[in-house]
């Protein structure tokens, strides 16, 4: 029997704690796989809940949005989301998907297809031509995924003092559903 497709909703302030269970799970079960021991013990409770607590602010104030995808054969619970997505408009035809994070008991699901494939659909209505995201180098599994997902390097790079480890820019195009006619 395959597995249902999860639930997608909006997220709301009251997910913070779920959220953060999702990306502390991530960090400490994923990251711990292929980043350093001192990058991933430096993401405490308190950052994180932070960290999301910002995601869901700006999806509060409209400049964001977030995605949270549920199991739809677990009624009972509610605020123990599979995943989440979060994601804006960059600008007039570039998305930017800037967290995706899936709970490590839920991957090899098709959750983070789903949730990336609804935050894809979400900005190409928007206009978004192209959506754009980072990844830290290191993180091949990461790298692997977005790939078998249409995404490609595009020759950007960095590193963000508050990580200290270097991140690639990756790159999709959407194309659009904007139609022109012609007079």
């Amino acid at each position: 029997m395959p597995t249902p497709e999860p639930r997608l909703r909006p997220a709301s302030t009251d997910d913070l704690a779920a959220l953060t269970d999702v990306f502390l799970g991530c960090w400490h079960v994923n990251y711990a796989r292929v980043m350093p021991a001192e990058l991933v013990s430096a993401m405490t409770a308190d950052r994180a809940t932070a960290l999301m607590a910002a995601l869901l602010e700006r999806s509060a104030e409209g400049r964001a949005q977030v995605l949270v995808a549920e199991d739809p054969a677990r009624d009972d619970t509610p605020d123990l989301p599979l995943g989440f997505v979060g994601f804006t408009l960059a600008t007039q035809n570039l998305g930017d998907v800037a967290s995706l994070y899936v709970a490590p008991t839920a991957q090899g699901r098709g959750v983070g297809r789903r949730l990336l494939a609804a935050a894809e659909e979400a900005l190409r209505t928007e206009g978004a031509e192209r959506s754009q995201l980072w990844v830290f180098a290191e993180n091949l599994p990461s790298r692997q995924f977005y790939a078998a997902q249409g995404y490609e390097p595009d020759g950007r790079a960095t590193t963000l003092p508050e990580w200290g480890r270097p991140q690639l820019g990756l790159v999709k195009h959407l194309g659009t559903t904007r139609t022109t006619t012609g007079e």
